[in-house]
């Protein structure tokens, strides 16, 4: 089994045995093993005792990534709308193509965000995509949201001239802005309505853009 590590604080396999319907383990994100297929991780190979050892200290009681992993799940998992954690300027070190963002700001828009990174592969498939469903639903308040993290901002600043991406992207401070979400891996999306609530995620795939036509035809309600 070879390990990648991936963003602050991720780790990734390449390989991992998977059920009857192609889904990796809890810990490696339940991302599908054909996304993976297609699109291998790459990165920094580290051995996989030491991947052994991280995974089981991020799932200790006392280790931040379990704790944040419990508190989000106790605050969305109960069928009731609840805010989507802020972007607080503190959690952000740069906003790399426009003015800082907060979502309180965008109250009225609905938000795509992602948390990706620029040596996973799945994440730099998605983008052209992101960059179409920006590009088509922007007028009709669409906002994509992309959140990176773990390399350096020179680095993601050209990646993002290369390829001609124009939707916002944050570079996050640490590592804190993962634990608000409960990120286990990257690519990571959520949709937040005109509201300011999280309504769908986390997921490993881009929603439908159905459901995204759905939250751009609600009106804001509070």
């Amino acid at each position: 089994m070879q390990v990648y590590r991936h963003g602050p604080g991720q780790l990734k396999c390449r390989m991992l045995p998977v059920d009857k319907k192609g889904v990796f383990p809890q810990h490696s994100g339940n991302v599908r093993r054909s996304t993976y297929d297609k699109y291998p991780p790459t990165g920094e190979k580290i051995p996989a005792e030491t991947y052994n050892l991280l995974t089981y200290l991020e799932r200790v009681p006392w280790s931040a990534p379990e704790a944040a992993r419990r508190e989000f799940e106790a605050t969305y998992n109960t069928g009731r709308p609840q805010r989507a954690p802020e972007l607080a300027p503190v959690d952000v070190q740069a906003w790399l193509n426009t003015d800082p963002l907060t979502l309180q700001q965008l109250r009225g828009k609905v938000v795509l965000l992602d948390f990706w990174g620029t040596q996973c592969r799945p994440c730099v498939a998605a983008l052209p995509d992101l960059q179409k469903l920006f590009r088509t639903h922007q007028d009709r308040g669409l906002i994509v949201l992309g959140i990176t993290a773990g390399e350096s901002e020179a680095r993601i600043r050209a990646f993002l001239d290369n390829r001609h991406l124009t939707f916002p992207v944050a570079m996050a401070r640490g590592s804190n802005l993962w634990h608000k979400y409960a990120i286990e891996g990257t690519p990571t999306y959520f949709l937040i309505d005109r509201a300011g609530h999280l309504v769908w995620g986390p997921a490993h795939g881009l929603p439908d853009e159905p459901q995204i036509l759905a939250l751009l035809r609600e009106l804001r309600t509070e």
